[in-house]
C-alpha cells in the first residue's frame, strides 16, 4: 500500500481554513513553497478529497492552465461525501458508506 500525504493550510494557533475565501492562486506562498507544491502535486498518484474542498476545486481547476493545473485535473479524484452524487470533475469517483473500507480499496490501487 502507498502511502497518504495529507496538506491542509493551518495558522500557528490550530485554526485550519481555506486563507483567503478560495483555494486557488489566491495568496502568495513564495517560491519555495510554489516549488514543494508544485512536486508533492507531480508525485501524487491521486487525490482525496473532503465534498466542500472537492466542491471548491471542481468549480476552479477544469479552467487553470500550467503544469500543476494539468496534473491535477488528470490525477484519479475520490471524495469522500455521503451527499455529493454527480461528480463533474474528470476522474472523480465519490467514497460513501464504511469510510476505511472505502478508502482502503482505491488507495491501493492509486499509490
Amino acid at each position: 500500500m502507498g502511502r497518504l500525504v495529507v496538506t491542509e493550510f493551518m495558522s500557528l494557533d490550530g485554526i485550519v481554513d481555506d486563507p483567503a475565501g478560495e483555494w486557488t492562486s489566491q495568496f502568495d506562498q513564495g517560491a519555495e513553497a510554489g516549488a514543494f507544491k508544485l512536486n508533492e502535486t507531480l508525485t501524487s498518484a491521486c487525490l482525496l478529497l473532503g465534498r466542500i474542498t472537492y466542491e471548491g476545486f471542481a468549480q476552479s481547476w477544469p479552467h487553470e492552465q500550467g503544469e500543476f493545473a494539468d496534473r491535477f485535473n488528470s490525477l484519479p479524484k475520490y471524495v469522500v461525501s455521503s451527499t455529493l452524487q454527480d461528480p463533474s470533475w474528470t476522474n472523480t469517483t465519490v467514497l460513501s458508506g464504511d469510510l476505511a473500507e472505502a478508502v482502503a480499496t482505491p488507495m491501493v490501487s492509486c499509490c
